[in-house]
C-alpha cells in the first residue's frame, strides 16, 4: 500500500508540474524513452486512475495536484534529478528503498566496474555526468600522476590516452609525446627528413603544435641551416646573386631572419659594395650636398662608410663636396647657432663661410673662435658667466670691459691687472689676503705673525710679490736683522778679513750695514775689528803692496805690520803721521810741511831720516 500510495503520490506530482506548462507541452518527466524498454507496467499502481489523469486522456495530468517531493518524502531532487522521468525510479522494479541504499549504483551502471570505488561523487556531481564545474577537479586530481593536464590535454576526453577508461582501467596511458603524435610528427616539415628528435617538448608546447619554438641548440654545433631554409637563402636578396656563404649562422641568430649582422669579412678586403647597395647609393640625397648620385660620389662606399651603419656617426669625408659651399648642408646648423647673443650667426650677420671659424670635425666645442667677426660685440656679452664666476671681479666691482686686463683672445690667463682702474688708494688687501696671509718664507717675512699692515703698496709694486719688491725695513725695526740675514752673515766671506764668522763679527748687522745694500759703498766700521790696534794687513795686504807713490812700501822695506805707525785714520790712505820724529808733526815745525820727502830721505830710503841735507850744523835730530 505505501509503495502504491508514493507512486500515486508522485504521478500527481509531475502531473501537477505538467499543468503549469504551455498548452500543448509535456513535461519530459512524465515522458517514457523507448531506449529504456517498454512502458513500466501498471499492475501496482493505484486503480483510481482519477489520482493521476485526468478523464478520457491517459497522456494528460490533473492540473490540480500538487507534490512537494521533498516534504512529502524527505528526499530532495537535485541537479539532473530535478528533470528525470517519475517512472525510472518509481516503477515496478522492487522496493524504492532497496535501491536508494545502494546509492548511484542503484539506478545507474558503473562503467568502472568498481575500479574507481562506489563513491562517484568524487569525479560527478547530480548536474551531469560530464560537467565543466568538475573539469578543474579532474585536472588537479591528474597533477597527481606522473602526467599533470595542462593546455590542450586538459580539454579533451580521457578515452584519447585511457583507451579503456569507459572500463575503468587508467593505468598505463604512455606519457611521451611520440606516443599519442606520431601521426603529426610524419606529417610535420622536415621532421623524418631532418631526423628530427622526438621529444616533441623541445619546440612545441601543449597549448598547440602551431607557434612553435624551434630549439636549435636541439642539434649542436654542427647544424647545417640550409638543409632547411633552402627556400630562405634563394629567396633571400643577394644571396645567390654574391654567392653568400650558406652558413647562414655567420649572420643571422636563430629567432629571426631580420635584423642579421651581416659579416662583410667573408667578401674580402675590396668588396664592391655598390652591388648590393646600389638603392642606398640612390636613395641618399637628404640634403643637397649629400645627393650621392647628384654629386658623383664615387661608388666605393667604403671610403665614407663602415659595414656597421650608413647614418648618423659615419665619418663625412669632405674632401668629396669641397667644391660646394658649407652653407648649403649647414644652414640650419647657421641658423640654429644662438648660445649666446654674440654667437647668434644670423643676427651678427657672420658670414657664410664657415671654414672661417669651423674644421670638418667638429662645430660645438674646440672650434676656434674669430674675434675679429664680433669686434663690435662687449666681450662681456657672450662671456658673462666667466665675470660672475671670477674671484673678485663682482665684489670689487671690477669694470666689465674685459680687454682692459685681459689681453689677446686665447685665454684668460696671464691677465695684466690695471691697478689704477682702482684708484689711488686701493685696498689691495680685499683682493691680496691670501698672499698676505701666505707670506711667510722667512719668520721676519711672516706678515700675520709680525703684524705687518695691510697696506700692501707700502712695500710692493703692481708687478710683482717675491723678488725686486723694496722691503720696507721700517716695518721690521723691532726684529734684528740676523733673524732674516743669518745666511748673509754665514756667507760674507770675500777675504779672509771679513769672513764674518771666522772672525766672529757682532751679529748687529746694522753696526756696519745699512737697509741699502751689503755689499759695496757700505761704511766699514774698524771699531769693530780692533780699531787702532787692528792688524792692518788682514785686510789690507793688497793696498799694502800696491802702494808705489809717494814711497813704495815694498822696496823701502817698511813693515806691512806697521800701518797704523803712519797711517792714523780709517778714512783715507792719504793722510798719515811721521813717526819717530816730531820735526814734521809737531806744529813748531810747520816748516817742515813744505820739504819734499827726498829732502829727508835722501836716495828714497824712508825707513831713516837726516837733517843735514838742509841743516849741516845739525844731526839726525831736530832738538
Amino acid at each position: 500500500m505505501i509503495a502504491r500510495r508514493a507512486a500515486a503520490v508522485l504521478l500527481a506530482a509531475a502531473a501537477l508540474m505538467a499543468s503549469v506548462r504551455p498548452a500543448g507541452a509535456v513535461d519530459k518527466r512524465l515522458k517514457w524513452d523507448k531506449k529504456w524498454g517498454p512502458l513500466v507496467p501498471h499492475t501496482k499502481f493505484p486503480r483510481n486512475c482519477s489520482i493521476c489523469h485526468v478523464p478520457k486522456r491517459w497522456d494528460v495530468i490533473r492540473k490540480d495536484f500538487h507534490f512537494d517531493h521533498a516534504k512529502e518524502t524527505g528526499y530532495p531532487l537535485l541537479g539532473a534529478h530535478q528533470d528525470a522521468a517519475c517512472l525510472r525510479c518509481h516503477n515496478d522494479r522492487g522496493p524504492l528503498k532497496a535501491y536508494l541504499a545502494r546509492g548511484c549504483g542503484g539506478c545507474h551502471v558503473d562503467p568502472h566496474k568498481g575500479t574507481l570505488g562506489l563513491n562517484c561523487t568524487t569525479c560527478h556531481d547530480q548536474t551531469a555526468w560530464v560537467h565543466p564545474g568538475r573539469m578543474g577537479q579532474k585536472i588537479a586530481d591528474h597533477a597527481r600522476t606522473r602526467f599533470p593536464l595542462t593546455g590542450m590535454h586538459a580539454s579533451i576526453q580521457c578515452q584519447q590516452c585511457h583507451i579503456r577508461a569507459d572500463s575503468g582501467e587508467f593505468a598505463g596511458a604512455p606519457v611521451d609525446c611520440i606516443s599519442c603524435h606520431q601521426k603529426d610528427y610524419q606529417a610535420a616539415p622536415n621532421h623524418v627528413a631532418q631526423n628530427y628528435p622526438q621529444t616533441c617538448q623541445n619546440c612545441h608546447t601543449t597549448a598547440a603544435f602551431a607557434g612553435g619554438t624551434f630549439n636549435h641548440a636541439s642539434f649542436g654545433a654542427s647544424l647545417t641551416c640550409v638543409n632547411c631554409h633552402q627556400s630562405d637563402f634563394q629567396s633571400a636578396p643577394n644571396h645567390v646573386s654574391q654567392n653568400f656563404s650558406q652558413a647562414c649562422q655567420n649572420c643571422h641568430n636563430t629567432s629571426t631572419w631580420a635584423g642579421a649582422n651581416f659579416n662583410h669579412q667573408q667578401l674580402g678586403p675590396n668588396p664592391v659594395c655598390i652591388t648590393c647597395h646600389q638603392t642606398d647609393y640612390n636613395g641618399a640625397k637628404s640634403t643637397p650636398a649629400s645627393n650621392h648620385t647628384a654629386n658623383g660620389f664615387p661608388t666605393t662606399c667604403q671610403n665614407c662608410h663602415v659595414t656597421t651603419s650608413w647614418g648618423p656617426g659615419t665619418a663625412m669625408q669632405h674632401n668629396y663636396v669641397s667644391s660646394i659651399a658649407c652653407y648649403n648642408c649647414h644652414s640650419g646648423d647657421f641658423a640654429t647657432a644662438k648660445a649666446t647673443p654674440a654667437s647668434n650667426h644670423a643676427a651678427n650677420g657672420f658670414p657664410t663661410t664657415c671654414q672661417n671659424c669651423h674644421n670638418t670635425t667638429a662645430f660645438g666645442p674646440g672650434t676656434a673662435m674669430q674675434h675679429s667677426f664680433v669686434s663690435g660685440a662687449a666681450c662681456y656679452t657672450c662671456h658673462q658667466t666667466d665675470f660672475q664666476s671670477a674671484p673678485n671681479h663682482v665684489s670689487q666691482n671690477f669694470a666689465k670691459t674685459c680687454q682692459t686686463c685681459h689681453s689677446g683672445t686665447t685665454t684668460w690667463l696671464g691677465a695684466v691687472f690695471d691697478h689704477s682702474s682702482l684708484g689711488a688708494n686701493p685696498v689691495c688687501y680685499n683682493c691680496h689676503s691670501t698672499e698676505y696671509a701666505g707670506a711667510k718664507t722667512t719668520p721676519a717675512s711672516n706678515h700675520a705673525a709680525n703684524g705687518f699692515p695691510t697696506t700692501c703698496q707700502n712695500c710692493h709694486t703692481y708687478a710683482a710679490w717675491g723678488p725686486g719688491t723694496a722691503m720696507q725695513h721700517s716695518y721690521v725695526s723691532s726684529i734684528a736683522c740676523y733673524t732674516c740675514h743669518s745666511g748673509d752673515y754665514a756667507s760674507a766671506k770675500t777675504t779672509p778679513a771679513s769672513n764674518h764668522a771666522a772672525n766672529a763679527f757682532p751679529t748687529t748687522c746694522q753696526n756696519c750695514h745699512t737697509t741699502t745694500a751689503f755689499g759695496p759703498g757700505t761704511a766699514m766700521q774698524h771699531s769693530f775689528v780692533g780699531g787702532a790696534g787692528a792688524v792692518c794687513q788682514t785686510c789690507h795686504m793688497t793696498d799694502f803692496n800696491g802702494a808705489s807713490s809717494p814711497v813704495n812700501h815694498a822696496v823701502q822695506g817698511i813693515p806691512a805690520s806697521s800701518c797704523n805707525t803712519c797711517h792714523t785714520t780709517f778714512t783715507t790712505w792719504s793722510s798719515f803721521t811721521h813717526s819717530p820724529s816730531n820735526c814734521y808733526n809737531t806744529t813748531s815745525f810747520t816748516s817742515h810741511h813744505n820739504a819734499t820727502c827726498a829732502q829727508c830721505h835722501p836716495g828714497g830710503s824712508y825707513g831713516t831720516a837726516t837733517c843735514t841735507a838742509c841743516h849741516s850744523n845739525r844731526g839726525n835730530s831736530c832738538d
